[in-house]
């Protein structure tokens, strides 16, 4: 907001000043060459000159000589840019500004139902499983992910994708994770993982967390960080391994 403000302010003093050179420039020419049909020109008609000609809007003081056309001339191709400029980027602000707080409104909203919900951190292949059966099922639940195309393309889908820096403890804040019935947070890098589950686990210590790894060294780096009780490790491919030398081990030869 404060930025907006100084934003504002620069344009406006840009219009002013602009306003005022070309009202100067105009009561000068008007008066010592007497350009225009209006011979004597008082300031308040060089200003009206000025705004009327820079907003083309036009006005009943028009230029009588062949210099007050040039004058005119100079004055709309110098003026006329900065002015309709720094209008056109007062109203896109303004805009912006007024989109910003409509968004803001609509995250507030859709924050009264972050309750008991289900929150998905990460876009790896078994939350991406994961949200397709919450969906089916129609579950509460959200996809976190600083991934802006898999954001997109989970959007366009259907479901309800956020993206967020996932590592930072101010943006996670926003979905209200003290309150998720269950996060799972599931990423192919380990790094990146531990990390988000650190800032997760200071943020929910209450709710349930299952932290999908896809190494074993992820696994132990986890497991050194004593995880609380209602904190669960699962390896995919650890469980793929068993459940395929389980079936091994009980065809008969």
């Amino acid at each position: 907001m404060a930025s907006f403000s100084l934003k504002l302010i620069v344009y406006i003093i840009l219009i002013l000043v602009t306003i005022v050179v070309g009202s100067l420039a105009t009561y000068t020419v008007g008066n010592y060459y007497q350009v225009f049909n209006l011979k004597k020109l008082s300031y308040l008609d060089a200003v009206y000159f000025t705004v009327t000609t820079l907003s083309t809007v036009g006005s009943n003081i028009v230029p009588d000589t062949n210099l007050g056309m040039i004058f005119e001339t100079l004055l709309i191709i110098s003026g006329l840019g900065v002015f309709l400029g720094a209008l056109s980027l007062i109203a896109g602000e303004v805009m912006e500004d007024r989109m910003d707080k409509l968004t803001g409104s609509i995250v507030g909203i859709q924050k009264r139902f972050f309750k008991n919900h289900i929150v998905l951190i990460g876009t790896d292949s078994v939350n991406l499983v994961l949200a397709e059966n919450l969906k089916k099922l129609n579950k509460n639940f959200i996809i976190l992910s600083s991934d802006s195309n898999e954001v997109d393309k989970l959007k366009n889908l259907g479901y309800k994708a956020f993206m967020v820096d996932v590592t930072s403890e101010a943006e996670l804040k926003k979905f209200t994770l003290e309150k998720a019935f269950e996060i799972i947070i599931d990423m192919s890098n380990s790094s990146m993982l531990l990390y988000t589950f650190l800032v997760v686990n200071s943020i929910s210590k209450e709710s349930d967390k299952i932290i999908i790894i896809h190494s074993q060294e992820a696994e132990k780096r986890l497991a050194d960080l004593n995880l609380p009780a209602n904190c669960t490790i699962i390896n995919p491919s650890s469980l793929v391994a068993v459940n395929i030398i389980n079936s091994l081990t009980n065809k008969p030869e």
